[in-house]
């Protein structure tokens, strides 16, 4: 039963509840200026027989979209997005970005790579639509609509399932690893999986300092299998700093450093989880507008 307590606690107590509403903001602008990456335009009437959306997808999308609905739905997701980021409808504006982010997602596909990082955003919205007091404390729609009072688990629990969600995507990734096959850190694959992204994803241009590093991995085996093992470690304790509330933000900052390793090493990022990290962020601190919300954790 103490068990029990203290896990309903988890989800229902040590987070400023304006704290929804500063991500909420702050969400909706970084998803627009990563907008390029939801719709690439290359992807738009391909042949029957490429186009293949990853999962959910493929049912509800049978036919690759054309330019000129692609643009329509760009242009929706991107009114959508600026009326969630006002306080406008927050609710159904969420769940209007999460529809069109899945659509817009699932296009670019075929032509060239799925970004998986973008699933994440998709489950955001629906999370944000489904949060009773999204728009309660910040927002355009206070001031046609009597303010309503929430229970403090009604305004944390959306927190806490976005954070859940940010932690679980690397623990999921280190399990998968596992999973796969156990020789993934070994150094032959970290070094094929350099190169691999070098070739991929490279520029054309010399960079010296990216590629000095890029170079100084691939011929060094033992850094690449001690790499691997890191990246492992880093993605599998992804749970732990989730529960353990104290170290929550030296988590986040550990999976920020792989993050960016990961950018500087293999020429590529995963940009459309870059958002998520925004969760983390003690918005209420940096303005004015402070709760009377006591013992918050971060």
């Amino acid at each position: 039963m103490k068990m029990n307590r203290a896990f309903l606690s988890f989800w229902n107590h040590g987070a400023e509840p304006a704290r929804l509403d500063f991500f909420r903001i702050a969400f909706s602008l970084g998803c627009l200026a990563l907008l390029p990456n939801f719709v690439p335009l290359y992807s738009a009437d391909l042949p029957d027989c490429m186009w293949n959306p990853p999962g959910l997808a493929r049912f509800l999308l049978p036919d690759p979209l054309g330019l000129d609905t692609i643009q329509y739905l760009g242009n929706g997701f991107v009114v959508a997005l600026l009326f969630l980021a006002v306080g406008l409808l927050p609710r159904l504006a969420a769940l209007i970005c999460g529809c069109l982010s899945f659509v817009l997602l699932a296009t670019s596909h075929a032509a060239y790579f799925y970004n998986t990082s973008g699933n994440s955003l998709v489950l955001v919205f629906f999370i944000l639509s489904a949060a009773p007091s999204l728009g309660s404390t910040i927002s355009l729609q206070r001031f046609f609509k009597a303010p309503k009072d929430f229970a403090d688990s009604e305004m944390i629990w959306p927190q806490r399932l976005i954070q859940f969600l940010f932690f679980f995507l690397f623990f999921a990734a280190g399990m998968s690893k596992i999973l796969a096959f156990n020789s993934w850190p070994d150094s032959e694959n970290i070094i094929a999986i350099l190169n691999w992204s070098r070739a991929h994803y490279g520029p054309a241009h010399v960079e010296p300092l990216r590629d000095g590093f890029h170079n100084f991995l691939v011929t060094s085996p033992t850094i690449a299998h001690l790499i691997g093992l890191m990246t492992i470690a880093i993605e599998l304790s992804a749970g732990f700093f989730f529960f353990a509330g104290k170290f929550r933000t030296l988590g986040v900052l550990i999976i920020l450093g792989l993050h960016l390793g990961i950018m500087f090493s293999m020429y590529f990022t995963y940009i459309l989880i870059c958002p998520l990290y925004l969760i983390f962020v003690p918005w209420e601190r940096l303005t004015f507008l402070r709760t009377k919300s006591q013992n918050a954790s971060y």
